[in-house]
């Protein structure tokens, strides 16, 4: 309560919701985002999109960090679990984390720990949570990696935004992104989209096989092509 009182004296409220002296000030300059999106003029607010609102954006301010657009919503990847520890090695540089599994009440400060701890067993999909303790942006991380019971055959991973938690602000996806932009090669896949693979899988590329369910794919010529269905249960 006295938090609650002391933000209503010096904080500004404009339609029930209360904004910092700093936000307040530059409220004409910045984008609001929530169930809805909307900016000011005055002490009007207004309601607009994302993109809107950027392009609107003159080209100086455009060109700070301060504007960049959100990442896409998710990352998709093929990683050993090396790769991955490389990742969040990396990451753990930069901020302070922490992961936890399901509803877990521990929480492990390092990716390494809770590797060891929590994911080193067959069972498949391996899922975590991670928070950065700066921003307190959250994602879910779903691991992929070789399977166990096929030789040579590789699963994609994914980390996206965790539901019910902000998507904004710091940009722990973003941080992320950034990350799997310098440390893992890019492709492009039909259809697919974008997918990161890690040192381990890139080095190995031409022995493996991309199992996304269905469809599959192999390394042939610079890219990946499908393996047809018929094949894939000869393979099994």
């Amino acid at each position: 309560m006295t938090i609650k009182r002391t933000m209503r004296k010096r904080w500004q409220s404009i339609d029930g919701i209360l904004y910092s002296p700093e936000v307040f000030q530059e409220r004409e300059h910045l984008v609001f985002l929530g169930d809805t999106t909307f900016s000011f003029s005055g002490q009007e607010r207004y309601t607009t999109t994302l993109e809107t609102w950027y392009n609107s954006l003159a080209p100086e301010i455009m060109s700070t960090p301060f504007s960049y657009l959100p990442p896409e919503a998710e990352i998709h990847f093929y990683a050993t679990s090396c790769d991955m520890l490389t990742i969040f090695q990396q990451l753990e540089t930069r901020t302070s984390m922490r992961y936890w599994c399901d509803k877990e009440s521990v929480r492990f400060e390092h990716f390494r720990q809770l590797f060891f701890e929590r994911l080193q067993d067959n069972q498949s999909p391996k899922i975590f949570h991670a928070i950065d303790m700066l921003t307190h942006n959250t994602v879910d991380v779903i691991l992929g990696g070789l399977r166990t019971d096929m030789k040579n055959v590789v699963v994609p991973g994914m980390i996206t935004y965790m539901a019910g938690c902000p998507k904004y602000g710091g940009t722990l996806l973003r941080k992320l992104s950034n990350l799997f932009e310098t440390s893992f090669s890019k492709i492009s896949i039909k259809h697919y989209g974008t997918y990161y693979l890690g040192p381990d899988v890139w080095n190995a590329k031409e022995r493996l096989i991309f199992d996304n369910g269905d469809p599959r794919f192999r390394w042939n010529n610079g890219e990946l092509t499908n393996v047809w269905r018929a094949e894939w249960e000869n393979m099994k």
